[in-house]
């Protein structure tokens, strides 16, 4: 896959996503090894989420190699961050992992995709709305 089929599904994911109701794009960078995109979302329940991917090519596929998914409410208390920061050795799914409500709350995490943020933020939101 090109580097630019990586930027471009992403912001074509954020335009699709029913809970996105706004979104800016804040930094794009792509060359022919590696990309990044740096962007931020209004969710509809008013509250942010803001994205940082990080995506290199090697023996002719891209990955992911850094990410950032930080969710925060409108007080911009955080609620969920997924990042793949080499730090918390600790945890057992090193280096990725979640922040839970507060920075130093940090959980195991399976490595996420902007597709696996936006299903758990829509099944998190869907469920705030039906209670």
């Amino acid at each position: 896959m090109p580097i630019r089929q990586c930027i471009e599904e992403s912001i074509l994911l954020l335009t699709l996503s029913p809970i996105i109701e706004s979104f800016t794009i804040l930094k794009r960078r792509e060359t022919e090894g590696d990309a990044y995109l740096r962007a931020k979302a209004v969710i509809t329940d008013g509250s942010l989420f803001e994205i940082s991917m990080y995506w290199q090519l090697a023996e002719d596929a891209v990955k992911l190699v850094a990410y950032r998914f930080h969710w925060q409410d409108e007080k911009a208390k955080l609620i969920k961050r997924w990042d793949n920061a080499k730090h918390h050795s600790e945890i057992k799914t090193f280096p990725f992992h979640m922040h839970a409500g507060k920075e130093t709350q940090v959980k195991e995490s399976v490595e996420m995709e902007l597709f696996d943020v936006l299903r758990i933020l829509e099944a998190e939101i869907e469920k705030a709305t039906t209670r």
